[in-house]
């Protein structure tokens, strides 16, 4: 296992789709975060930490399928649902052929 540092940043977000108002967000990445980050989209800084965390040893190939596989199965899910949609649609206007 590795360890790294990083920077841990809080937020406060304003939204107008949460209670209050806003609500308070963290972001982490490898470089310090400047005070107007994210400004022009409601983000207001409040602090940063430098942290250092432990990576875990892993196959970055496992966690690169995980995702793929996930989105492959919502994908063919929503294909399912539209293909049945088509299909009674198809079958009410055959049932109208019948009737008429």
């Amino acid at each position: 296992m590795k360890t790294k540092k990083v920077f841990v940043a809080t937020f406060i977000i304003i939204s107008e789709y949460s209670d209050g108002g806003y609500y308070i967000s963290y972001a982490s990445r490898e470089t310090p975060y400047e005070e107007d980050h994210m400004a022009d989209y409601g983000w207001v800084f409040i602090t940063q930490e430098e942290v250092e965390i432990s990576e875990p040893d892993f196959d970055i190939r496992e966690k690169l399928l995980a995702g793929l596989e996930g989105e492959k199965r919502k994908i063919m899910a929503e294909y399912a649902k539209s293909m049945a949609s088509i299909e009674d649609k198809i079958s009410k206007l055959q049932a109208l052929e019948v009737l008429s």
